[in-house]
C-alpha cells in the first residue's frame, strides 16, 4: 500500500500534469530547466507551476528524480512521466534566458551575448555611425537612452527563447521591443544579422526621440536604412516584388490604406515593400519631400501626432501615386533585384 508519502507525490504528480502547457509557456519565475519537443506538448501537463496542495511541501532531497521544490514552488521533471526515455524531454541544451555573460557598450547601444564580441567589431561600426546618418537625414536630435540588443548565437536558442517567452510573436529572425522603461533588441547571429540589427536597431534610434510613429512609416522608415552604408536606401528586393506586382497587376500604390493601418496589425511584405517605396520617395527625390517628411517627425516629436503624410504630399501638387511607380520602375533600372523574401524582423509595441 502507498504511505502518505507516496500519496502526497502523486496527489502532486497529478496536479502538476492538469496544468500542461499553459504553465510550460508562462515561463514562470525560476527558469525550468527543460527542453520539450512540440509533439510531445500533448502528453505534458506541466513543467512549473504553484502547487497549491499542502502535501507538496518536503524536502529538496525527499525525491531527487522526481521533483526539485523551494518553498511551495514545484518543478515537474519530466522524467516521471517515463518522456525522457521517450526522446520527448531532455536536459536543457538550448538556453531560456536572455545572453548576459558579455556585455559591450557602445554609444546609445548595450550589446548582451554568450560570446565575446571585439570592442570594433565592423557591424557594431555600422550600426552606430548609422545613428548619426539618421539623425542627419531626417533632422533628429540623438538620444541617449539605452537600446538593449541582445545576440542569441544559434537561431535555436533564439528561437526556443521566443517560444517560450513571446509565444504569440511571429516566426522572425529578430524583433525590436518597447516598454514604457526600456527599448529592447533581439536577434540571432547568422548570415543575416547585420540587415536584422540595421532594421532593429533603427526602430530603436527612431523610437528613443519620436513617439507614436505610424505603423507604416516606423517600418518604412527600418527597411530603408537596414540597407547597408553607401546603397541610398534602395532595398532591391521591394523594387523586385513591387515591379513584379505591377506587371501582373497586383499592386497600386495607396498611402492612405497603410497610414490607416492599426499599430498591432502584422503588416504583409507588400505592406513593407510600399512603405519602403514611400520612404525612399520622400528622402531621395525632391528637396520638398525631404522637408516635408523632416517636418512629420519634428511635428510628432512635439506634439505627439502630426498631419498625415498623405495630405501633405498632395498639397505639394502633382499625383503621388503615379510618381511612386514612376520612381520604383526607374530604380529597377539601375539596382539588382534579388527574388523577393519574406519578413526577416518585427516590432512590438508591448510590455514584455
Amino acid at each position: 500500500s502507498q504511505t502518505a508519502k507516496d500519496r502526497r507525490i502523486n496527489n502532486c504528480r497529478i496536479v502538476a500534469f492538469r496544468s500542461a502547457k499553459a504553465a510550460f509557456f508562462r515561463g514562470a519565475k525560476g527558469d525550468t530547466r527543460l527542453r520539450v519537443n512540440p509533439k510531445c506538448l500533448s502528453k505534458i501537463n506541466s513543467a512549473v507551476l504553484w502547487c497549491s496542495r499542502p502535501g507538496c511541501l518536503g524536502r529538496r532531497d525527499a525525491c531527487t528524480t522526481t521533483y526539485s521544490w523551494t518553498g511551495t514552488k514545484l518543478v515537474a521533471a519530466l522524467a516521471l512521466t517515463g518522456l525522457f526515455v521517450a526522446g520527448c524531454a531532455r536536459p536543457l541544451s538550448t538556453r531560456l534566458t536572455l545572453p548576459d555573460t558579455h556585455t559591450l557598450v557602445r554609444d546609445q547601444l548595450v550589446v548582451h551575448s554568450e560570446f565575446p564580441l571585439p570592442a570594433h567589431h565592423r557591424l557594431l561600426e555600422e550600426l552606430t555611425a548609422r545613428r548619426v546618418d539618421l539623425s542627419q537625414s531626417l533632422m533628429l536630435p540623438v538620444s541617449d537612452e539605452p537600446i538593449h540588443i541582445y545576440v542569441f548565437q544559434t537561431p535555436g536558442e533564439f528561437e526556443a527563447f521566443m517560444r517560450l517567452r513571446h509565444p504569440s510573436f511571429p516566426q522572425r529572425r529578430a524583433f525590436f521591443l518597447e516598454t514604457d522603461t526600456r527599448l529592447e533588441v533581439y536577434a540571432q547571429w547568422g548570415d543575416r544579422v547585420a540587415e536584422d540589427l540595421r532594421h532593429e536597431v533603427t526602430h530603436g534610434y527612431l523610437h528613443s526621440v519620436v513617439p507614436n510613429l505610424p505603423l507604416w512609416l516606423d517600418e518604412g522608415l527600418a527597411e530603408y536604412f537596414e540597407v547597408a552604408r553607401g546603397q541610398n536606401g534602395v532595398n532591391g528586393e521591394h523594387v523586385a516584388l513591387l515591379v513584379e506586382r505591377l506587371r501582373t497587376g497586383g499592386w497600386r500604390p495607396e498611402l492612405e490604406r497603410l497610414e490607416a493601418l492599426s499599430p498591432d496589425v502584422d503588416m504583409t511584405q507588400a505592406d513593407y515593400a510600399e512603405a519602403w517605396a514611400w520612404v525612399h520617395l520622400l528622402l531621395a527625390s525632391h528637396p520638398a519631400r525631404r522637408e516635408l517628411l523632416r517636418d512629420f517627425l519634428r511635428d510628432s516629436r512635439q506634439h505627439g501626432s502630426a498631419r498625415p503624410l498623405s495630405a501633405g504630399l498632395h498639397q505639394l501638387g502633382g499625383q503621388p501615386e503615379e510618381e511612386l511607380v514612376a520612381h520604383v520602375e526607374r530604380l529597377s533600372g539601375v539596382v539588382a533585384m534579388p527574388p523577393p523574401t519574406g519578413p526577416s524582423s518585427a516590432t512590438a509595441r508591448r510590455p514584455l
